[in-house]
């Protein structure tokens, strides 16, 4: 599970999937940064449909590796096909158009343009 996870919030920005380890429970939490003005419905809106369209693309992979023990490999590449065959796919190096710059030695910002 925890290699699942580590893939899938490579592809997230605002947010991360988490784990307990003791208690096995998996939970998503989404955070936005604010600089000097507060955020409006618009924003807080978005970073809630993300947290919703993140548990869909892919809360299958978690629930199959939870209960069939799929490897992590196969459940993220199941999660990736699904976000490209419904044309939510993130930016690749690949793919064309796309350019990659880093925010901070731990974030990754990728844009599509």
């Amino acid at each position: 599970m925890a290699k699942f996870l580590a893939l899938a919030n490579n592809n997230i920005y605002y947010g991360q999937f988490r784990m307990d380890y003791e208690s096995g429970t998996v939970s998503y939490r989404s955070y936005l940064r604010i600089g000097e003005a507060l955020p409006g419905t618009r924003e807080i809106s978005v970073l809630l449909q993300m947290t919703f369209q993140h548990m869909d693309d892919y809360g299958d992979g978690i629930a199959q590796i939870s209960i069939s023990s799929i490897y992590p490999d196969a459940a993220f590449q199941a999660a990736v096909d699904k976000q490209n065959w419904l044309g939510r796919h993130f930016c690749s190096d690949e793919m064309r158009g796309c350019k990659k710059s880093i925010a901070t030695a731990r974030e990754r910002v990728v844009r599509c343009l």
